[in-house]
């Protein structure tokens, strides 16, 4: 038996609750035979916890796997104490990193240490993408547990959607609206008011769909009423699982030159749709999003190269929308990602 312990799924407003999804509907998964545990919940954390433990203690038995899904530090010490007693029920532990704040931890000599003491506790280590595999093997050398790079797969509707042609939206040639869309926690990391910015610097028929909230909400809507940007921008607050689909197949372009971000779900879900991504070179994004083949990569998110970088993603949609479905379709497909999965732990288990 598999147990996946993870904030709760499809509910919570952090990228591990749509992440797993994908995973969950894998019919091989399906087969193996898998157990949610929620060990977080936006309502009562404490109770979460405490409920995950017990869970663990009652139902692990020998020879079972535990797969810890691990956002920052606290999450990471909770799931550090949930793997001791799935250790000690005879289980194998596996820990996979989600947070980006584990680059900063990995850079720290405190940090290295802590990873290290927790990762005893690991019979395999899970990363999202090869980026993040050179920054693990390096910071932690030597490392003595197996590595997978393992990306987050696309859920059923999404994964289906890349067989759909996206038609929505004006063509290069004309004037009609062009509707960007920033889907995110509305925080200063994710870079929504650099795409606010750049509004000023493009046509006035490109217009933006702001999709989350979060601690930077009123400053944003500020930023908007400064700039005199209300007729071109639109905040549609927290857009839940269900409704995901539905706003991005609205759109035209997605924009996200996020700072924050260890894998970007809204990326893969973007091209799946056919949106061209306009996003910031930095950390594992060139691993998700290919500059110049999905979708545009910038340096900085300076106003004039986030403008340039819509127009020309813009100008080339079709390509890029047609070129991002069978990206992600080839590598973040539920099927595929689950069977790398299942051969890891279970080669692993052979070891």
């Amino acid at each position: 038996m598999l147990f996946i312990v993870s904030t709760a799924l499809k509910v919570g407003k952090g990228g591990i609750s749509s992440a797993l999804v994908g995973f969950t509907q894998a019919p091989q998964l399906q087969q193996y035979g898998f157990t949610l545990v929620a060990s977080h919940n936006e309502t009562n954390k404490k109770k979460a916890y405490q409920q995950a433990k017990q869970q663990l203690h009652e139902q692990v038995k020998a020879g079972d796997v535990v797969w810890l899904h691990c956002g920052p530090w606290l999450s990471m010490v909770r799931k550090w104490r949930l793997a001791g007693i799935a250790k000690k029920r005879g289980a194998r532990v596996y820990f996979q990193f989600h947070s980006p704040l584990v680059e900063k931890y990995l850079d720290s000599a405190l940090g290295r240490w802590l990873i290290k003491r927790m990762l005893k506790r690991a019979d395999g280590l899970i990363v999202l993408t090869h980026w993040w595999q050179r920054k693990v093997t390096s910071a932690l050398a030597p490392l003595s547990i197996p590595v997978l790079v393992l990306g987050n797969p696309l859920d059923q509707q999404f994964q289906a959607a890349t067989q759909q042609p996206h038609t929505v939206g004006s063509s290069a040639e004309d004037n009609s609206a062009i509707n960007i869309l920033s889907m995110a926690r509305l925080v200063p990391e994710k870079g929504v008011a650099d795409v606010i910015r750049a509004l000023t610097q493009l046509p006035e028929h490109y217009q933006l769909t702001i999709a989350g909230t979060g601690p930077q909400q009123v400053e944003l809507e500020q930023l908007v009423t400064e700039l005199k940007l209300q007729h071109r921008v639109k905040f549609l607050g927290w857009v839940g699982y269900d409704a995901k689909l539905a706003v991005m197949q609205q759109a035209d372009l997605y924009c996200l030159p996020s700072r924050y971000d260890s894998f970007g779900m809204g990326f893969i879900e973007a091209m799946a749709v056919g949106l061209p991504v306009v996003a910031l070179r930095q950390g594992a994004v060139p691993d998700v999003v290919r500059h110049g083949e999905t979708g545009i990569l910038v340096d900085t998110p300076r106003a004039h190269e986030l403008s340039s970088a819509l127009q020309h993603a813009h100008q080339h949609a079709a390509d890029l929308g047609n070129k991002g479905q069978q990206h992600v379709s080839a590598h973040f497909g539920k099927e595929q990602l689950t069977e790398r999965l299942l051969a890891f732990i279970t080669d692993n288990k052979t070891n």
